[in-house]
């Protein structure tokens, strides 16, 4: 770093030859001034027109700076820090997003990282859907992790472990609980949308006993607390036991 802070103290201004062509970067196109983003705008709307482009807005109104067509269903936008405050994301892209950043996920009768627990379950089923659909090419799966003398393992045996341990999670869970987890978490259905009140807690709720059915599932949390939780009635250990 101190090389470089050298360097630039040191480097000299370039001389300019009168009349030569100046280079600017593309980013001093753009944001000018509202007037010119206009005109730009209107000029590519012309061409949308003229060539047929897709999902192109031919009315400058209808996108601006703070893009409010770009969330969910024509929302604006709820950008926020990821929990590991590596990335921004949109609050409202998905329904497992929007419970984790609005703290739906935290109960305060189980233990403190239970939000955490929930959260990872979903994002854990989620990579194991997507894996189990990649088709059985001879190639490496590069993101995993050698071990020993090994290599990367195959797509195949990836594809094939997700598959088993998807099969394991539905063969000692409820259906209509796996049916949840997998409609709000892999098909992204905001299943409590058009509900309001006890309606909604009550939907939410069941989602949050779907996560921890896959939180055991992936060793995130202990038995013992699920059936602290959600198995003190006989009528609940019954509903357990039948599936």
């Amino acid at each position: 770093m101190n090389a470089i802070l050298k360097a630039l103290r040191a480097a000299k201004p370039l001389k300019r030859v009168a009349g030569a062509p100046v280079v600017v970067p593309l980013a001093g196109y753009y944001r000018r001034s509202d007037e010119e983003e206009a005109e730009r705008y209107r000029s590519y709307a012309a061409m949308a027109r003229e060539f047929g482009f897709e999902n192109w807005h031919t009315k400058p109104a209808a996108r601006n700076q703070t893009n409010r067509d770009a969330g969910r269903n024509g929302q604006k936008r709820d950008l926020r820090i990821s929990r590991n405050n590596i990335l921004v994301q949109d609050a409202r892209s998905a329904p497992l997003e929007w419970l984790v950043f609005n703290d739906k996920l935290h109960d305060p009768d189980m233990n403190k990282n239970i939000a955490n627990d929930r959260a990872d379950a979903g994002f854990y089923f989620r990579q194991e859907m997507s894996k189990a659909e990649i088709s059985g090419l001879h190639s490496p799966d590069w993101m995993s992790e050698p071990t020993g003398t090994h290599g990367p393992r195959s797509l195949a045996n990836t594809k094939l472990d997700a598959m088993v341990s998807i099969n394991g999670l539905t063969e000692w869970m409820p259906k209509d609980a796996y049916q949840l987890l997998e409609r709000v978490v892999w098909c992204d259905e905001w299943v409590w949308e058009q509900q309001g009140g006890k309606g909604k807690k009550a939907t939410i709720t069941a989602v949050q006993k779907a996560l921890d059915y896959a939180a055991v599932h992936y060793q995130l949390l202990p038995w013992g607390e699920f059936v602290e939780k959600w198995l003190q009635s006989s009528e609940d250990w019954e509903e357990d036991a039948s599936v």
